[in-house]
């Protein structure tokens, strides 16, 4: 990964982690956008246009979201915060699923392996907003960079049907491992729970899945100079 496209990660990271942890503090979105401005001034035209389209838009944040630097899956953040009314952890969640990729970018992970990992986050991050999974097809038509248009459609529509999440995937095992589809399987077939309490634990089974994925990778540089940048406390 070259330093350019690291600086420009981080640079995303702090920014979308510095405008939720604003907004969850109650700050409005005009001030949190003229803090970050200052914070990473790369961006200062994209929030002033945020600022700008407060008034005018359901998502105001959509303009940043296609700036030229900003990562793909970010705009999807974007909306789906907006329309859960979520938003400040829908970007410190944008915050994390990016530091999660440049880790795994850096330790050089294969893309098969980094999509599976990231498909699976953001699944997670959007239903744990509220987000139902039968909605989640939507933000997620990002992956059509790395997923076969006709594979990610297979997969939307399993989900819309199924009402579940593993019979969509385990029909693609070029794409997800078996192994962890087995595991979310076990998950959405337990009998006799509420539909909230097969949420919960579906979104835990991903979050874990996500989690113990990407520790078995190499930690990196900027990894952890995020980590810092962000006071997260380093985990062993």
């Amino acid at each position: 990964m070259e330093q350019h496209e690291q600086r420009n990660y981080l640079d995303q990271i702090v920014l979308l982690d510095l405008l939720g942890i604003l907004l969850a503090n109650e700050y409005t979105i005009t001030d949190a956008c003229d803090h970050a401005a200052i914070v990473v001034p790369h961006y200062d035209r994209d929030l002033a246009e945020v600022k700008y389209q407060i008034s005018r838009s359901d998502n105001p944040f959509a303009a940043l979201g296609k700036h030229e630097s900003v990562h793909p899956a970010v705009q999807h953040f974007f909306a789906v915060g907006c329309e859960t009314g979520a938003l400040d952890k829908t970007l410190r969640d944008a915050s994390s699923y990016l530091l999660t990729e440049l880790r795994l970018k850096e330790a050089n992970v294969n893309q098969r392996a980094i999509t599976e990992i990231q498909f699976y986050n953001a699944l997670a991050m959007f239903m744990d907003v509220g987000f139902p999974l039968r909605l989640t097809p939507a933000p997620i038509t990002y992956f059509s960079e790395y997923i076969n248009s006709d594979v990610l459609e297979g997969i939307k529509c399993g989900i819309k049907d199924n009402a579940k999440l593993y019979p969509s995937l385990i029909a693609y095992p070029e794409l997800f491992d078996l192994s962890n589809v087995q595991r979310i399987k076990q998950v959405e077939m337990k009998p006799k729970e509420s539909t909230a309490d097969a949420t919960t634990n579906l979104i835990y089974t991903l979050k874990h899945l996500v989690s113990s994925l990407t520790a078995e990778k190499t930690n990196s540089p900027s990894y952890q100079t995020a980590q810092r940048l962000l006071g997260r406390p380093e985990r062993r």
